[in-house]
């Protein structure tokens, strides 16, 4: 299990919304500008507070590294994936080139709805969501 060390900035009932340095695995991942958050070194993430931390307490974090993958996956690939889809689709069906790239832009859409969608659906089951390991 990856682990990363935080502190608790808030807390919002069960849950704790925890600010943490963008790890070192971050600097050799080609997609880290579009994890990061903007404010550049400092990421913010809201979990299920599992062992009654408090704000400014200093927690460790876990997370199993096959959610990394899927998540890359969910987020990079699968757009893409949709986008070629969809092209086709549309160039086959119609026989345009207009045609494949309304296909296109609609099968990115749809990716991105999808996207959304099992986003809410992992957050309501707590699923994909990395958990307070222990206060250091």
């Amino acid at each position: 299990m990856d682990t990363e060390t935080a502190e608790v900035i808030e807390i919002k009932g069960d849950q704790a919304v925890v600010q943490m340095k963008v790890g070192d695995q971050c600097g050799h991942c080609g997609a880290r500008f579009a994890c990061s958050s903007m404010s550049g070194s400092l990421r913010q993430v809201t979990i299920h507070n599992s062992i009654r931390a408090e704000i400014g307490d200093k927690i460790v974090i876990g997370y199993p590294p096959k959610i990394r993958i899927l998540s890359a996956s969910v987020i990079f690939v699968f757009p893409i994936l949709m986008a070629i889809i969809g092209y086709s689709v549309g160039n086959t069906h119609y026989g345009t080139e207009g045609s494949g790239i309304v296909g296109s832009i609609t099968g990115l859409i749809a990716a991105f709805a999808m996207i959304w969608v099992l986003n809410r659906v992992f957050e309501k089951k707590r699923r994909a969501l990395p958990t307070l390991l222990k206060k250091i």
